[in-house]
């Protein structure tokens, strides 16, 4: 079976600096140690550590937004710091390493990625589990991670991490790139910008199609079936974007229901 994959996502500030070498280099934190992330996932004290040398041996530097059809090179520096996993890499000059460079040094991207498969974990189920793990890591909790840890937390004891890329969505709040190095564009949208020109073209097709239906209805006609086709397709995929949306489940929940099993076993068996 296929490895899961997950990604997190670590906004970063740019500082470009012209240097005297060929290409563009850019450094920073791929991962933030110990607060809570916006998954409710932590990335544990020491998880890294056991699979560096995986890391350094096959990691990459993939293509903006984990395009792996288009990496940007290869990792050239690995550290696993208290802080975090600081990762630096030298961008290959291909058409797209230019353009991610170009983008790069205009700060258009300022947020990194990097995608992981999980090795092993421990549940932390409610607020005082947590609580206790951070005093254990000797860890400063923000009012945003105190905020989180009202469900509980993931936290991720061993990970083994496969690469790291540049990407246009929000994630963790504690990483950031450190430099930006120039060498020598597409542009991308922010989801919150492609959500409002998507909704304003959706609009305009129904618009249209509505009229273009009310239209032919006068002759005793419809719409043809690859039309209809496609607005149903649309619909579809709207609804299942609007599905995966939807409150989960919270760990304390499972917790709970774990729990409730457990004691309704124990009865039957009784």
């Amino acid at each position: 079976m296929a490895a899961k994959l997950h990604y997190r996502t670590l906004p970063f500030t740019v500082r470009a600096e012209d240097v005297a070498v060929d290409g563009s280099h850019f450094r920073g934190y791929a991962a933030v140690k110990n607060n809570i992330d916006e998954y409710g996932t932590i990335m544990g004290k020491g998880c890294f550590k056991r699979d560096l040398k995986y890391f350094r041996a096959n990691g990459f530097i993939g293509g903006l937004n984990h395009n792996w059809d288009t990496p940007l090179g290869k990792p050239d520096e690995i550290e696993d710091d208290d802080r975090g996993l600081l990762v630096g890499g030298s961008i290959v000059d291909t058409a797209h390493g230019q353009d991610v460079r170009k983008l790069l040094k205009a700060g258009v991207i300022r947020k990194m990625s990097f995608g992981f498969e999980e090795v092993e974990k421990k549940f932390l189920d409610s607020p005082k589990d947590v609580e206790k793990y951070w005093e254990e890591a000797a860890y400063e909790p923000s009012d945003d991670d105190r905020e989180r840890a009202n469900h509980g937390a993931v936290c991720f004891t061993r990970v083994r991490v496969h690469e790291a890329s540049p990407v246009m969505a929000p994630g963790n709040d504690r990483a950031d790139i450190t430099e930006i190095r120039q060498g020598e564009g597409k542009s991308y949208s922010t989801l919150e910008v492609m959500s409002l020109a998507v909704r304003d073209a959706v609009i305009d097709l129904c618009v249209r199609v509505e009229q273009l239906a009310e239209l032919r209805a006068l002759d005793g006609r419809s719409l043809s079936p690859e039309r209809r086709a496609i607005i149903r397709e649309i619909r579809e995929r709207a609804d299942k974007a609007l599905a995966a949306c939807q409150p989960k489940a919270t760990l304390q929940d499972v917790a709970k229901l774990r729990r409730e099993l457990y004691e309704l076993q124990a009865s039957v068996l009784d």
